[in-house]
């Protein structure tokens, strides 16, 4: 539902992740706790290592339904905005396949 709602309400609708999940990632990508600076974001750089600091990151979510004769996958996609939380982009890929054992 939130992959539709995203592709037909076009600029309307904006999707932000939670702020926790944001925390979690930009910790486990700088190997510190905190979030990235105003300063880091801007630059890309983080001072105290000099490495770069990740502006976004892309999510892939899988499914797949048997139905007996046929098998049906789903992938659902978004990139979101590392240091805003922003979802600027969602997508999704469908695909039915023939099980033929």
């Amino acid at each position: 539902l939130q992959g539709l709602l995203a592709q037909q309400g076009g600029d309307r609708i904006q999707f932000v992740d939670e702020r926790a999940h944001l925390e979690q990632l930009q910790a486990q990508e700088l190997n510190r706790p905190g979030l990235i600076t105003e300063d880091e974001s801007r630059t890309g750089v983080a001072p105290s290592t000099g490495r770069r600091v990740p502006q976004f990151y892309l999510q892939g979510t899988f499914y797949s339904q048997n139905n007996g004769k046929t098998t049906y996958y789903l992938c659902q996609f978004k990139l979101v905005n590392l240091v805003t939380g922003d979802q600027v982009w969602t997508g999704q890929y469908e695909v039915r396949t023939l099980n033929l054992n």
